[in-house]
């Protein structure tokens, strides 16, 4: 009887307690640490962006466009072939893939990738991969894992690679590829 009567007193003191202050708020806590971890970060992040606002992005753009190839017969009997953008395809006809690079930058880059996937439905073309402006060219046929200098197998991917892209300077590189 004792004990409850303790017990009793100990929960009624603590209802008055509570009846005269404001319980404590936790989220209050949580709230002011979680801030004080974002200040941290945003300041961090501030600050790396300070040393990088001195590194220049580079401005290389790159365009892509793809022709139909036909082969026009001219007044004198002479074939010449011709590039006519793309509006529908044939079935076994040649469609031309022309990737044109451009450095819109006061500066030479350098070490520049281009990587180009050989459309769907298409099928690459041996040996009509191409660049001006002195590139190396990687073969893949497993969609870029493994590269190669050499297009004997099925080519589902092409890298071109460029040492230098000089200022102001634009580069062109394709392949052609027979719809399937």
């Amino acid at each position: 009887m004792l004990i409850r009567g303790v017990i009793t007193v100990l929960l009624l003191s603590g209802v008055l307690y509570s009846m005269g202050n404001p319980p404590p708020n936790y989220d209050n806590r949580y709230d002011e640490e979680i801030e004080e971890a974002v200040s941290a970060d945003i300041e961090s992040i501030q600050s790396e962006l300070r040393e990088k606002k001195e590194a220049k992005l580079s401005s290389i753009s790159i365009k892509t466009f793809s022709f139909q190839e036909k082969i026009i017969t001219k007044k004198d009997g002479t074939k010449v072939r011709k590039n006519i953008p793309v509006k529908e395809v044939i079935r076994d006809s040649s469609v031309v893939y022309i990737n044109k690079l451009i450095n819109n930058d006061s500066e030479a880059q350098n070490n520049i990738v281009v990587k180009n996937p050989i459309p769907s439905g298409t099928e690459y073309v041996k040996g009509s991969a191409t660049c001006a402006g002195g590139c190396t060219i990687s073969y893949s046929s497993d969609g870029g894992e493994t590269l190669s200098s050499s297009d004997n197998n099925r080519v589902s991917y092409i890298e071109f690679h460029f040492s230098n892209l000089y200022p102001n300077k634009e580069i062109r590189m394709g392949f052609r590829a027979i719809v399937k």
